[in-house]
């Protein structure tokens, strides 16, 4: 991993500092997470959105213009698993 070796620290560590186990008091996690994709094209009230419809997969790809895998991995928590 290119930055744990420029860093001089352990490939834990810095899996560590992304899922917010290290050094999350310095940082609020939501920009964390916005700077690290900032092409992403949900916000968290979208994914929130998503999780709690009872729409289709397939409906809600449409409405928010993503893929219906996109969707489902929102659905089991595959991305944006660090909101609730």
């Amino acid at each position: 991993m290119v930055l744990a070796d420029r860093h001089n620290v352990g490939k834990s560590t810095i899996e560590a500092i992304k899922k917010g186990e290290r050094y999350a008091h310095m940082f609020s996690v939501d920009l964390v997470h916005k700077n690290e994709h900032s092409s992403a094209k949900l916000t968290p009230e979208d994914v929130h959105f998503i999780r709690n419809s009872t729409d289709s997969v397939a409906n809600l790809s449409i409405k928010f213009g993503v893929s219906k895998s996109s969707v489902r991995k929102v659905l089991n928590r595959v991305s944006y698993s660090y909101l609730p």
